[in-house]
């Protein structure tokens, strides 16, 4: 297993222990399929990507179509548990979800949160702190929220190339003056 996925990792930020959410595979399937409606096609597909603070699950199938209760066509998704620190603060994680929302509006190629069932763009759920804890699990709260999938690679498993470096600067530069005007 990969060190940097281990459900044990503990980092401070500031005085506060910061505990990467406790979940596994079938319980993020679990929470895509309850909270969003998620369909996945093929459970053996989904996967977890590495990441520092939060658990991230790459998820491909089908969301219902709520005017006329039809699944949609497949897509690929990911599921974003955020650690209980940063979930503390729901207006924070609102607000990240409308910059996603407003850049996609503006053309950029970025990813979106979904709505869950109950028309909401982040849900929080209740989740064990140690799993290893046997009865004194401390429950913490987590916000969840499903997101479009990009495909592509990521920006440290590519040449560093001048031009590349010149069209990322490019891109921020836009994306930048395209947030100015956000109040």
């Amino acid at each position: 297993m990969d060190p940097n996925l281990d459900n044990t990792h503990i980092h401070h930020e500031g005085n506060l222990a910061l505990v990467r959410p406790v979940i596994d595979i079938q319980k993020a399937i679990g929470l895509a399929c309850s909270l969003y409606g998620l369909s996945i096609s093929d459970p053996s597909l989904v996967k977890e990507f590495v990441s520092y603070d939060d658990r991230n699950f790459y998820m491909k199938g089908t969301l219902p179509d709520r005017e006329n209760g039809l699944q949609t066509s497949e897509c690929e998704f990911v599921l974003k548990i955020m650690n209980h620190v940063d979930s503390e603060n729901i207006s924070f994680i609102n607000a990240q979800n409308e910059v996603m929302l407003y850049l996609k509006k503006q053309g950029f190629t970025c990813q979106v949160p979904l709505r869950a069932l109950n028309g909401e763009y982040a849900k929080t759920c209740r989740l064990t702190a140690d799993a290893t804890s046997q009865g004194n699990e401390k429950a913490r709260v987590n916000a969840v929220r499903l997101l479009n999938f990009i495909p592509g690679k990521l920006f440290k498993d590519v040449p560093s190339t001048p031009e590349l470096l010149f069209n990322l600067g490019c891109y921020v530069a836009k994306m930048n003056k395209a947030l100015q005007v956000i109040q």
